[in-house]
Formats: C-alpha cells, sequence, structure tokens
C-alpha cells in the first residue's frame, strides 16, 4: 500500500510515470491525459501506487482497475468477471422502462435479466422504478453473479416495497422456471473468428470471452435454441428485448420473426442497429 502525504510529490512520480510511457498509455488508453492520471490517483485514499503502474502499461482497463463503472445513474462494482457496461446498452434500459410503465399499475411484473454479467440492466429498472417488480437475474458464470450479488447488496437501499431479486445459475434457461412479463438479454453475440478482428483489443484481452464470444459454427443454432427458450417462458403478452451484433441483426430477427411478433429493430445513440424488441406469437 502506497501513501502519499505529500500530494507535490505524488504529482512528481506521475508526472515521471507519464512522459516515460506516453506512448504505451495513449495505446492502450485512448484519449488519455496527464490530467486524467492525476485525477484517477487523487481520487483513492490509499492504493498501491506501483502495482496500478504495472497494470496500466498492461493496459488493464482503468474500470477493472477501480472496480467500478457508472452505469444508468448508479455506480456499479465490476471485475474481470463481467463485461464493463456499455454505454449504449443505457438505451435497452429506457426501453424496458417504457414497457413496464405500460404495466397495469396494480402487476408486479416479473422480470429476468438472461445473462445479467454485473447485474447492470436489471438492477437499474428495480433502482430506478417504484413498480412491484419480480427481477430473476440470471448468468452461466458463478462469478459473474457473485458480482450482481455485490451490485444489489450495495444498492438495495433503493428497493421500494413490492420488489423482489433473486440470483439463478444457469445456461440460458436451463435451470428457469415459470413465465416472465419480459424477459432481457445482453448474450455473447461476437462470433469467435468472423467477427474477432472488430472487438477492440483492450475488450479481447481483458474482458471476459464467455460473455463475448460464441462460436461460429454454434451461432445461428445457440440464438435459434434461445429464441424457442424465450418463447417456452412467455405468456400471450409477454415483450422481449435483447442487445446484439449489428452484423447479424438483421438475419437474427428473421429468425425471431419464426417465433414472435412484432419483431423491431431499434438503433442505438451511435445510428447503429443494436437491439431486438418483440412480443410473444401464441
Amino acid at each position: 500500500m502506497t501513501i502519499f502525504k505529500d500530494k507535490s510529490l505524488l504529482d512528481t512520480e506521475i508526472d515521471q510515470f507519464f512522459f516515460e510511457n506516453k506512448e504505451l498509455l495513449k495505446l492502450h488508453y485512448a484519449g488519455i491525459n496527464i490530467n486524467y492520471l492525476k485525477q484517477f490517483f487523487s481520487t483513492r485514499k490509499y492504493y498501491d501506487f506501483y502495482a496500478l503502474k504495472k497494470e496500466m502499461l498492461l493496459g488493464i482497463p482503468f474500470s477493472y482497475m477501480d472496480q467500478r463503472h457508472f452505469f444508468y445513474e448508479n455506480q456499479f462494482f465490476v471485475n474481470n468477471s463481467v463485461l464493463i457496461p456499455r454505454n449504449e446498452t443505457e438505451l435497452l434500459v429506457e426501453k424496458a422502462l417504457n414497457l413496464i410503465n405500460q404495466e397495469p399499475q396494480d402487476k408486479q411484473i416479473r422480470i429476468i435479466d438472461m445473462g445479467c454479467g454485473s447485474g447492470c440492466i436489471g438492477l437499474s429498472l428495480i433502482f430506478n422504478t417504484s413498480r412491484a417488480l419480480d427481477l430473476t437475474l440470471s448468468d452461466i458464470s458463478h462469478t459473474a453473479l457473485d458480482v450482481a450479488r455485490k451490485n444489489y447488496e450495495k444498492l438495495s437501499y433503493n428497493m421500494t416495497k413490492g420488489q423482489d431479486v433473486s440470483f439463478i445459475l444457469s445456461d440460458r434457461f436451463q435451470n428457469i422456471e415459470g413465465v416472465f412479463d419480459l424477459i432481457l438479454s445482453n448474450p455473447p453475440y461476437i462470433k469467435k473468428q468472423e467477427h474477432k478482428e472488430l472487438v477492440h483489443t483492450k475488450a479481447h484481452e481483458h474482458e471476459p470471452h464467455l460473455a463475448l464470444y460464441l462460436d461460429d459454427h454454434l451461432y445461428e443454432k445457440w440464438f435459434d435454441d434461445f429464441f424457442k427458450q424465450i418463447k417456452e417462458h412467455s405468456h400471450a403478452d409477454t415483450k422481449v428485448l435483447i442487445e446484439l451484433h449489428e452484423d447479424t441483426i438483421i438475419q437474427l430477427s428473421e429468425t425471431i420473426s419464426e417465433h414472435f411478433l412484432d419483431v423491431k429493430v431499434i438503433k442505438d445513440l451511435t445510428g447503429r442497429e443494436r437491439f431486438l424488441s418483440a412480443k410473444t406469437l401464441k
């Protein structure tokens, strides 16, 4: 643990570190400058200065070093067991909140966040509405579920009466029972071979591949099975929102149309085709 009681000494250490490694740091962290680096260290009371420098030279994302990331009005705990929440995924939360507000006021709405990772999508719903929600957070990774539980424990003071959260370890809907009013998912949607070169180097090197990639030869069947499972856990008025890859979303919209109606492709704030919405076909 390194404690700099003299701020000028810390500033000198940071200056030296930044200018000696400027090119490598800029390669790892787009837009980084000396002021950002000083702010990063100044927000910490206790830390191992030299260990953090080593992590920076390896390109470890700041969110993992920080073990926190801001998403939809809350600070979420993150580590390398989960993806770092993306800004574009906030639109999925907004769309889901709009659907929640369309439900009858006296209804407890049953929701699942499938492949929840840090829990940022599902928990953002809980923390941004006073409506009665029964939320299931599910993931194939037990370490990801541990992160989601920590975020629930950390932020549960935001919850209101009639809101419940449960955690289930499951490969898609394998261990899930019952039907849901709203099914949300940000699943792995990058083809491991075909699309790997499109993935940012830092994401590939440091974020969990289980949450990022699917094998190319299994891709279509994986999603066809997933959509069938979603249908099995739907009732006559279930709504579905899924985040997908812009290069495969049109093809997958045709696949999901075999099981659902009113299928729409929604663009994110950068204009990329990013989300599928659908209603149950019964």
